[in-house]
């Protein structure tokens, strides 16, 4: 089920050059499956949209609401040996066909994303029922039996692409197929975890008193990672009763939140204007936490939670803060981080005492950046919907130095005030005879239900956190296996995927030349060829860091246009699109093109001979790239040497004018005094290649003036070399040449040798 594209890179081969072919090949090959194994024949493809997209909560916050019954989705396959081969119906379970491996079998069934679930996921996509496939394949891809810790890395990224990439039928309406896919691929990217099967422990009941009057005070509930369990969904109906964190609603608590409901519906329209919509998106569990930890004046507490969201604009600070804090620390030096969850399925909010340096961040934006972090892990695991996190103050080598009164002034009333019961357990370790004796005398000031959420450890403190947290998600500094630079680098790059697949998504909407669609050189990008973009994009960030050493570091930062202008020249094919890409990036780590703006290429040509020098943009909005041929003597200059300024110059092009990105190029030949004395056919054997094969479509028009006779009969000739596009960007000026070329530049900018007004002194234009 690997995209081609994937195979190839694996091996190390191109894409076959008889591509014709490929329909037959795949029809033969789904014939012979089909008798060997029973497969179906692959159904359309349909599954709502994501419950990450800003908004929805609005629209779905009765979908969990009180007395909904639970519903649940398709069956799910349990864990087998690889591989495996389904027959999935709407109604039944997978039918589960092993096959025996004569060696190498893997055993674990705790293994995330492998390739049986792929396979799995892989069948329920083009197996599955017409509403429910995508939505399935997720739950089977995401889902993380006893091991919701892992959630990076390249497998995940495997399995975006496994959804996001299965067959098209040509019958589906595509522009909702496109979106709806890379929704779910989002999901798999950075959804959640199984949710928690709760094992309720009631209180006893007093043998003096019937079984039915116990009282339905608050119990506890263990929760309990369950494999059959789908992964978090904002969406998805509640099921069982109304409780959080392991905590059940009383039916006192369930009227309270139902009057509470009614309240916020009536809150006067001038009081209601300074409050953010958050109020109306509340779920009912998020209702029942201010219950639990404001009793009477819960109601009170969340109008001023919702104003307090509307003066900081919490509602958006996941788009209006995200360039700002998703590189708040340096590398390396992270103080806050987010792991994955622990073995009860809580977020863990890691804390490392030993890097923060008072008075280096401000206070309130120290105390946002953790708001930030807070509002994404919501979305990621539920936080404050289903679970509550577990915080761990890492305090290896850390001293009163990096003690912060002024932060905790300011942090607490926040967090206590606007997120109440977000933080569940809190582990603190190591601890010194002095920190603990200090503690001793601040938990007199706590209530009995704060200071058991408080463990101070000491002595094997490892072994206590091991109790709760898997080793490789507890940091090797308190004994485990991970480290958190690597996790909070390989998260980055997750984070840029989701961002850039959001974007993609908004702009499956918009491809009908609306502002924010995904446009280059005045072409839109269609549906089809947005997805094809998303699949190079998840391509990208499935590289290893085997192949980042391989490829160099061009790939990563690639635009999503970039991608586009790739896909343009190989016919919108993926597959050959990732070769050419994967191509260019090895020529670019060889020649060194990364660092080439720091070279210094001045002396290449003499002085006032400059051959090659670009101007600002023409009336179009294309920078320009003037090529003085009356300057060049064939020989003079090493080619390899010339390419190189060349490619400089484009590469400045980008960074000074958005070439590649936002614009396409003007290219002028100034043939003023030029003769064949000046034509070289070794350096265009050389540069049109380069220029042709590692930036596509960055050339709108190639001004050709002035030409002459001679020159016009040659080109009526050679040009039927070349295909259509190339004819059409090619325009070749007549004597005078000031007149057509200032039809699209304006006389400042255009060089006074060629009819303008502007000045050149570096390649003699005085």
């Amino acid at each position: 089920n690997l995209p081609e594209a994937a195979v190839h890179r694996r091996c190390g081969s191109a894409p076959p050059p008889m591509a014709r072919f490929r329909p037959l090949c795949i029809a033969l090959v789904a014939l012979f499956a089909s008798v060997a194994h029973g497969f179906n024949v692959p159904l359309t493809l349909g599954a709502g949209r994501s419950p990450l997209e800003p908004g929805l909560a609005h629209h779905a916050k009765g979908l969990r609401g009180l007395g909904r019954p639970a519903v649940r989705g398709m069956g799910r396959c349990g864990p087998s040996s690889s591989p495996l081969l389904f027959r999935m119906t709407t109604t039944e379970q997978p039918e589960v066909v092993e096959r025996e491996e004569t060696s190498n079998r893997i055993g674990s069934t705790t293994r995330f994303l492998g390739s049986r679930r792929l396979a799995a996921a892989s069948k329920v996509i083009v197996e599955g029922g017409e509403k429910g496939r995508v939505r399935e394949a997720a739950k089977i891809l995401i889902k993380t039996p006893k091991d919701p810790k892992r959630i990076l890395g390249s497998k995940r990224l495997r399995a975006a692409r496994d959804i996001l990439f299965s067959g098209v039928n040509v019958h589906e309406d595509k522009k909702m197929f496109g979106s709806r896919r890379l929704a779910s691929a989002r999901k798999v990217l950075v959804g959640g975890v199984p949710k928690p099967k709760l094992e309720v422990l009631r209180k006893p009941v007093k043998s003096d008193e019937p079984a039915e009057a116990a009282a339905p005070a608050a119990v506890q509930a263990t929760a309990v990672a369950a494999e059959e369990d789908a992964p978090f969904d904002m969406l998805a109906p509640r099921e069982g009763p109304l409780q959080f964190a392991g905590i059940i609603a009383t039916d006192e608590q369930v009227r309270e939140v139902e009057r509470i409901r009614r309240q916020i519906a009536e809150i006067p329209k001038e009081e209601r204007a300074k409050m953010t919509d958050w109020v109306d998106t509340l779920f009912d569990e998020d209702i029942l936490r201010y219950i639990i930890q404001f009793k009477q004046s819960a109601f009170q507490r969340i109008k001023e939670t919702a104003v307090f969201r509307a003066e900081e604009g919490i509602d958006n600070i996941l788009e209006t803060d995200a360039d700002k804090f998703e590189r708040y620390f340096d590398a390396g030096q992270e103080e806050i981080v987010y792991l994955a969850p622990d073995k009860r399925n809580r977020p863990i909010l890691l804390y490392r005492s030993a890097y923060h340096w008072p008075g280096v961040q401000d206070p309130k934006e120290y105390t946002r950046y953790i708001l930030y972090q807070t509002e994404k892990t919501r979305q990621r695991y539920g936080l404050g919907i289903t679970r509550q996190s577990c915080v761990i103050v890492e305090r290896v080598g850390s001293g009163h130095k990096n003690q912060d009164p002024a932060l905790l002034k300011v942090l607490l009333p926040t967090v206590l005030n606007h997120y109440p019961m977000y933080i569940g357990d809190v582990y603190i370790a190591p601890i010194s005879t002095v920190f603990f004796v200090v503690w001793k005398l601040i938990q007199f000031f706590l209530d009995d239900a704060t200071k058991k959420r408080f463990h101070l450890l000491k002595g094997d403190y490892t072994a206590q956190l091991l109790e709760v947290i898997e080793a490789d998600s507890l940091p090797s500094t308190l004994g485990g296996t991970l480290d958190v630079g690597d996790f909070c680098a390989k998260q980055r790059e997750l984070d840029r995927v989701d961002a850039s697949l959001g974007k993609l998504e908004d702009q499956m909407l918009q491809t009908n030349g609306a502002a924010g669609a995904l446009t280059f050189g005045g072409k839109a990008a269609t549906p089809d060829q947005i997805v094809a973009v998303a699949e190079l994009r998840v391509n990208i960030a499935s590289l290893t860091d085997a192949d980042k050493e391989e490829f160099g570091p061009w790939l990563p930062t690639l635009d999503n246009v970039d991608l586009f202008r790739f896909l343009t020249v190989n016919g919108f094919s993926a597959e050959r699109a990732w070769a050419h890409l994967m191509e260019t990036s090895r020529w670019r780590k060889e020649e060194g093109i990364d660092s080439i703006l720091d070279e210094d290429l001045s002396g290449v040509f003499e002085e006032g001979k400059q051959e090659v020098f670009t101007l600002p943009k023409d009336k179009l909005g294309r920078p320009i790239v003037v090529y003085r041929s009356a300057l060049h003597v064939p020989g003079k200059i090493d080619v390899k040497t010339f390419v190189r300024f060349v490619v400089q110059q484009v590469e400045s092009a980008r960074g000074d004018y958005g070439l590649g990105l936002t614009s396409q190029a003007s290219f002028i030949v100034d043939r003023v005094g030029s003769g064949t004395k000046n034509q070289d056919v070794a350096l265009l054997r050389e540069l049109v290649p380069v220029l042709q094969r590692h930036y596509p479509q960055t050339i709108d028009k190639i001004y050709i003036a002035p030409v002459n006779t001679v020159f016009f009969i040659i080109w009526t000739v050679a040009k039927l070399l070349f295909d259509q596009d190339t004819q059409e960007r090619v325009v070749l000026v007549k004597e005078p040449i000031s007149p057509e070329l200032l039809k699209v530049t304006q006389p400042e900018v255009l060089p006074k040798n060629l009819g303008g007004d502007r000045l050149v002194p570096n390649s003699g234009v005085v």
